[in-house]
């Protein structure tokens, strides 16, 4: 270890040369010394054994620079974004440097960009709030974050949470999508593709996934929810829900399922079943048939099965005629049957009046229901409609009634008449009677 001054005094010879030697150990030492060197020179080396750091004298000769650890560690300045401590010779102002304690910074062109924290990472794009971070907390959760606040975080037990950046561990839900107005608080999933695959949001479930197989679900096996919830207060409740589970015995390639719509009451605490389709395509609405009323039936089932209203307003008409006699005559020809009833919802032991579609569309095809469509569903399930021959399907009961007020009107003109005629006979016989006495 030697420093030196490295001014050669006028000295004898042996003095001279013990000089230059202590000036050369000096050099190739690097001034190696627990103190600096008593005189310094500009761009001077000096290894401080006491800092155990290898530094360089900077060219204003007034301190040092530390270029690394004398174990070999590199060491730069702090340095700021606008001059970073570790920069590129062309690009002065692009490199690494220390914002604080425990932290890294990297800037471009005088700005930070990113910076690396002791739990977080934070970009911006060179304004003064911060856009975007990554930082994680104690409980091993992580968090992107935007400077709205923004942020989507992932819990260490897979959770994840869109549009919160507070701890997940009050949240049981594995995704939860969270937001201030209506635009803000949903969720979309978006496809564009011009193949014909679909978009949307698939639930599944097995009963385990052991040894990498799938176990078999059973009938009655709740499939996914979806429910709707408010806060109440003190927490969310439970408005109304859709519920999918497997109606009846699944097997390879057979997964029967129903759809189970329910709604919460007023001053209830939990919804009920209100609608269920199942899987036959069945939908049952228990409460229709206590929604009674005195009105008549306005309903119309389509072929296709869609629902249409029923009306009798001249508005929705045209070409308005009085019926003709002949077709309400023809009514006469129709014959009254008693039957058991095959529909799959009548009892098979009931016995029933009524007409034959059939023998009626014959008479007058205008008081029948007519099968045009075949629905049909394809490979995926969905609905087709195919064009059918026309097929008279159920009679149009109602339609009786204009024709059969037409005939009482008629008899009853018939039976006016022939009352009228009946009391002019009786006044004759009644003059004749006097003249005869």
């Amino acid at each position: 270890m030697a420093t030196h001054d490295y001014v050669i005094a006028n000295a004898s010879g042996a003095a001279v040369r013990a000089d230059l030697n202590n000036a050369l150990a000096a050099i190739v030492t690097n001034n190696s010394n627990a103190t600096e060197p008593a005189t310094t020179y500009a761009y001077q080396w000096w290894a401080d054994t006491t800092a155990g750091q290898l530094k360089l004298r900077n060219a204003a000769n007034d301190d040092w620079v530390v270029i690394g650890e004398l174990d070999g560690t590199k060491l730069m300045e702090d340095g700021t974004a606008a001059a970073p401590g570790l920069a590129f010779a062309d690009d002065l102002d692009t490199g690494f440097f220390r914002p604080a304690a425990n932290q890294l910074g990297v800037a471009t062109n005088g700005v930070e960009r990113v910076e690396f924290g002791t739990s977080e990472v934070v970009f911006n794009d060179g304004g003064e709030d911060i856009d975007f971070r990554i930082e994680g907390d104690t409980e091993s959760n992580l968090f992107f974050v935007d400077a709205g606040n923004d942020s989507v975080s992932i819990g260490d037990s897979g959770r994840l949470l869109v549009g919160k950046s507070s701890s997940l561990t009050d949240q049981p839900q594995r995704l939860q999508v969270e937001g201030t107005s209506f635009n803000a608080g949903g969720a979309s999933l978006r496809r564009n593709s011009n193949d014909d695959g679909g978009t949307g949001l698939r639930i599944c479930k097995s009963r385990g996934t052991a040894n990498g197989s799938y176990s078999l679900v059973s009938s009655g096996d709740n499939l996914g929810l979806v429910q709707f919830c408010g806060a109440d207060g003190t927490d969310d409740e439970r408005a109304a829900e859709i519920r999918a589970q497997v109606d009846g015995t699944p097997g390879a390639n057979d997964m029967p399922g129903r759809l189970i719509f329910s709604t919460t009451a007023l001053g209830a605490s939990s919804p009920t079943e209100r609608m269920r389709i199942r899987a036959d395509g069945d939908v049952i609405i228990p409460e229709v048939y206590n929604n009674t009323t005195a009105n008549a039936a306005n309903g119309y089932v389509f072929n296709s099965g869609g629902l249409g209203r029923s009306t009798s307003s001249i508005k929705y008409k045209t070409n308005v005629e009085t019926i003709e006699d002949q077709y309400s005559d023809a009514l006469l020809n129709c014959r009254p049957v008693w039957y058991r009833s095959i529909c799959k919802l009548d009892c098979p032991e009931h016995g029933w009046w009524g007409f034959i579609a059939e023998e009626v569309a014959e008479i007058d095809p205008r008081l029948v229901h007519w099968k045009t469509i075949e629905v049909t569903h394809d490979e995926n399930g969905s609905v087709v409609e195919t064009p059918c021959d026309p097929e008279p399907e159920g009679v149009m009961y109602d339609r009786f009634v204009p024709h059969l007020l037409n005939l009482i009107k008629r008899q009853k003109e018939q039976i006016e008449a022939q009352g009228t005629a009946i009391a002019a006979l009786e006044t004759r016989l009644t003059a004749l009677e006097g003249g005869a006495a």
